[in-house]
């Protein structure tokens, strides 16, 4: 049977959610879908669970395998080998604690055929304890206005509410920068979208994006995850300089740099600081445009001056709130 779709699956530790996500892709009705689970060396037991899940909802029309890590590599690095074992006309994710309607993938593949696309998406629920939304993720089916919008903020990069043509990803030799754990989707998808010729959008929702999990991989902001996010960052503007896309202005990449690293500012390490300043210095003087609270952009202005003092005050503070606290953040 020939592969129509192949969702890639990464997880770390998922044990909690990873049967309701694996147990929605084993219903999908479309016939030809090949499921690659990725396990970044779980210490819990998410394989046992998966394992279950598997024997418990085996659908012989879905084709399952299991990748596993020898040590933890990374989201990005779990993307890339799930690529590396992907065999379908076309390519989709799914994040381990989230799960899928069970027509997801023979409606977004029906779509990819009709229209003859390289890119489709969808709208996606977020899904609360206690309430869901919709996320109607509108924009122009252009490439060139996508891209823009990803630069800008106005469009988020996930990877799970679209199918990609492989051919598109493995004829570019796209991947994921190991190593780089946060961003990792908004670069991928926007060299897909560069090489793409259609995108297309389906108007039914079906992907649930689940906000109760804190210790998801995608969701990992420590200070070395900012830094991950700025080398995807810096990646996307040498590709764009290297391409000469000339649909984005300077000014949105420089906005777009000062964003990236502004979560620096959150620091409670001196250190940090110092490279914000000196981190793509040209874009110091936005800090005030930033979308952060005014005192954090107060200190930004104050490391662009080298006026250290505020900032080694706003830190010692910090520190002495958490102690008050008992190390509860």
């Amino acid at each position: 049977m020939q592969v129509k779709v192949s969702v890639i699956i990464p997880f770390f530790n998922a044990a909690e959610h990873l049967e309701g996500c694996a147990a929605s892709l084993l219903k999908q009705n479309l016939h030809g879908l090949e499921l690659i689970f990725v396990n970044d060396c779980s210490t819990d037991r998410s394989l046992k669970v998966l394992e279950e899940t598997i024997r418990k909802f085996s659908n012989h029309h879905i084709a399952v395998k299991v990748i596993q890590h020898k040590k933890t590599l990374g989201v990005a690095c779990s993307r890339n080998s799930g690529l590396l074992h992907a065999t379908g006309l076309y390519v989709g994710w799914v994040d381990a604690d989230d799960w899928v309607d069970e027509n997801m993938f023979f409606d977004l593949y029906g779509r990819a055929v009709e229209t003859k696309a390289d890119i489709v998406w969808s709208p996606f629920f977020m899904d609360f304890k206690d309430k869901q939304y919709l996320d109607e993720q509108r924009i122009t089916e252009n490439k060139h206005n996508y891209m823009t919008a990803l630069i800008r903020g106005e469009m988020q990069g996930m990877l799970w509410n679209k199918l990609f043509l492989r051919a598109v990803i493995t004829g570019n030799q796209l991947g994921f920068l190991p190593g780089c754990n946060m961003g990792e989707d908004r670069n991928f998808l926007f060299k897909v979208l560069f090489y793409s010729r259609k995108i297309a959008r389906e108007s039914n929702s079906f992907y649930h994006y689940v906000q109760s999990n804190p210790t998801a991989m995608t969701r990992d902001i420590r200070m070395e995850r900012v830094y991950e996010e700025i080398a995807n960052n810096d990646d996307i503007v040498r590709f764009i300089k290297d391409q000469k896309i000339s649909s984005i202005s300077k000014r949105d990449l420089n906005d777009f740099l000062a964003n990236g690293k502004r979560r620096l500012l959150l620091s409670s390490d001196i250190a940090d600081f110092k490279r914000w300043r000196e981190i793509h210095p040209e874009t110091n003087t936005l800090v005030w445009h930033i979308k952060f609270p005014l005192h954090y952009r107060i200190l930004g202005f104050c490391a662009s001056k080298e006026i250290w003092f505020p900032v080694i005050c706003w830190i010692n503070l910090k520190k002495a709130l958490y102690r008050v606290k008992g190390g509860k953040k």
